[in-house]
């Protein structure tokens, strides 16, 4: 296998390591929060996805693993989108972005 084609397996194999993090993730918050996430619009949804996304790749394993998605509150799933948003848009720094959904994510542990 040439270098080449050994790099893309292995973007491929990472991106499709992200999404299934992110529909776990994104299916715990169904669950635990079934009436909010029938209330979503598909626009919200995409943000929560874009923004649990990206949330994956600057964190490692035993940090995600300990985020209890299904203990978020109504509020912090709007801040989440609201966030999540902001970084589809890039009207806030990635780095902001960032801390204030740790700050979120590990209070729900």
């Amino acid at each position: 296998m040439s270098d080449i084609q050994s790099e893309e397996l292995g973007r491929r194999r990472f991106q499709i390591r992200k999404e299934k993090a992110v529909e776990e993730a994104c299916e715990r918050i169904r669950r635990a929060r079934k009436e909010v996430w029938e209330s979503l619009s598909s626009e919200d949804r995409d943000a929560l996805r874009a923004i649990l996304g990206d949330t994956w790749t600057r964190t490692d394993n035993t940090q995600w693993a300990s985020y209890a998605f299904s203990a978020l509150s109504e509020k912090d799933i709007e801040i989440i989108i609201g966030l999540g948003k902001q970084a589809l848009k890039m009207t806030k720094s990635p780095d902001v972005i960032a801390k204030t959904l740790d700050d979120i994510l590990g209070r729900s542990r």
